[in-house]
């Protein structure tokens, strides 16, 4: 999946709560810990 990311958060420091994910959304958040995209959306 491509996206068309604006800005991405910093690193993640929140393991605990990053362990209560699905595996899925942990994944992304591991790559790019939040983020806007389209420009604000």
């Amino acid at each position: 999946m491509e996206l068309d990311i604006t800005w991405a958060g910093p690193p993640i420091d929140d393991l605990p709560t990053l362990r209560k994910l699905p595996s899925d959304l942990a994944k992304l958040m591991k790559s790019v810990n939040g983020f806007v995209q389209f420009g604000g959306a």
